[in-house]
């Protein structure tokens, strides 16, 4: 259950004012400590232990009991949590330490100091211990709170591990050599959310691994949504542990999104590359449905290796041009646009360099185009310095040239979304309120490139001095 932003402020001023008071109580019992033991005169050792003994009874207990309830409390209702993050398991185990040695030791010390005191106005062994174990406890709650500005360390397994709805793989079969379409249905049966075409949804892995796939079945079918995975030797294991699911196996998924729609247009020339022909199948059959026409231009290493080729060439006879490069040359796609109509809208996927061709003779207006990585020409771009500020809270941040927005963003949102972090999946998308982006994004399209209104902050930075972020 989330707080509501006034509730959190009452949490958190609650809690850094006790903590704070607790480790004011704490150096207050350091010097109380020393003065019993240093001091000559046996009225001064009394009234220090007994000092100590009203502190440690009663102050200390309260200050404590707050700051630990105030502390869960923001764990529980924020989305840092209680094990999500190192540094919130670290300043628990400081804590749990500093009560034991308070409520263990120091409190037996006390008792004992003050005993002796009274008996014979000498010291003991306990307040000698305690000269020592005093300063241990105030040095731990200190840097319990050095741990709480910095808030080093980064995310635990378990708050790497990404929420998602759980599906249930209800059959997987080979499409074309190494891609694979998954079937990815409700394990109860119901019907999953609606979509569109161009969607996709992150698939959740065992591993914790979290890989984005275009789905191309009928959106009208909501029993399971279909996603075609091309198996990357060379990758990073995503792929390749997709390939090795059975039906049956238990996954998690978040979505679907659709950062590639399908606009009104008169017409459409649909290119594929590869494995992006996936998001275009959809748009097909919707715009066939609707009897506009189209054509398809469907590039590939072999017609072995093509998805679905064989079956779009036979469903749509006349208009899916197969182009496998062992056998055909590359098409080419100035001429084909020449005889295009003027009005027509192009939709692409395929490797980077197929959509930079395109980009250089298609108007931005008329294109619309979905990456498979991150384009290496926008992430190479020099990074300098600048200004953020959070809305909510007026939280001002620098951002260094070697650090991303959204690592910085993490330190004071931690709830914010994102998946890739390559500027390619769109999931941690932030509105913005003032300033000017610098996007270098692979998720606008290139007519939308001048907006102002969002940011990715996973790879985009600002081209104005400042960003005012709707946070």
């Amino acid at each position: 259950m989330r707080m509501s932003q006034r509730t959190r402020k009452l949490a958190l001023a609650l809690h850094v004012v006790f903590s704070v008071g607790w480790i004011g109580i704490s150096a207050s019992m350091v010097v109380l400590a020393l003065v019993g033991l240093n001091t000559t005169h046996p009225g001064v050792r009394v009234g220090s232990y007994n000092a100590l003994m009203t502190l440690d009874e009663t102050i200390m207990g309260i200050f404590a009991l707050v700051s630990l309830i105030t502390g869960v409390w923001l764990g529980l209702g924020t989305p840092f949590g209680l094990i999500r993050y190192w540094w919130v398991v670290a300043k628990q185990v400081l804590f749990g330490l500093v009560m034991i040695g308070a409520f263990g030791f120091t409190h037996i010390w006390v008792i004992g100091g003050l005993d002796e005191a009274l008996a014979t106005g000498g010291i003991t062994s306990g307040g000698v211990a305690l000269v020592f174990g005093a300063p241990t406890l105030m040095a731990l709650l200190t840097a319990a709170a050095v741990i709480s500005v910095y808030k080093p360390w980064g995310r635990t397994p378990r708050g790497k591990r990404p929420a998602g709805t759980t599906v249930v793989v209800k059959d997987i079969r080979l499409v074309a050599e190494d891609i694979v379409s998954v079937a990815l249905a409700d394990p109860k049966g119901a019907s999953l959310d609606a979509w569109t075409p161009g969607a996709h949804v992150d698939l959740i892995l065992p591993s914790g691994k979290v890989r984005q796939y275009s789905i191309h079945s009928d959106p009208a079918d909501r029993s399971a949504y279909r996603c075609a995975v091309l198996l990357e030797r060379d990758g990073r294991g995503g792929s390749r542990e997709i390939h090795g699911l059975k039906p049956g196996k238990r996954i998690a998924i978040r979505g679907p999104r659709n950062n590639f729609p399908l606009v009104d247009a008169p017409s459409y020339l649909f290119v594929a590359g590869g494995i992006g022909v996936t998001p275009l199948m959809p748009m097909i059959r919707s715009v066939d449905d609707r009897r506009i026409p189209w054509r398809l231009v469907y590039v590939g290493r072999s017609l072995r290796s093509m998805a679905f080729a064989m079956e779009l060439r036979n469903r749509y006879p006349g208009r899916v041009a197969l182009h496998p490069r062992d056998t055909t040359n590359r098409p080419d796609l100035a001429a084909i646009l020449r005889w295009a109509p003027s009005d027509c809208h192009v939709y692409s996927c395929g490797p980077e360099r197929l959509l930079e061709a395109l980009t250089r003779i298609v108007p931005s207006q008329r294109l619309h185009i979905e990456h498979f990585v991150a384009s290496t020409a926008l992430s190479d771009l020099p990074k300098q310095p600048f200004d953020v500020v959070l809305a909510s809270t007026s939280t001002k941040l620098t951002i260094p040239s070697e650090q991303t927005l959204l690592a910085a963003l993490r330190e004071y949102a931690p709830g914010i979304e994102a998946s890739c972090e390559d500027g390619v999946c769109g999931t941690c998308k932030v509105a913005v309120l003032s300033g000017v982006p610098e996007h270098r994004d692979n998720v606008l399209q290139p007519a939308e490139r001048d907006r102002d209104d969002v940011i990715y902050p996973c790879v985009s930075r600002a081209k104005s001095a400042r960003l005012v972020l709707d946070l």
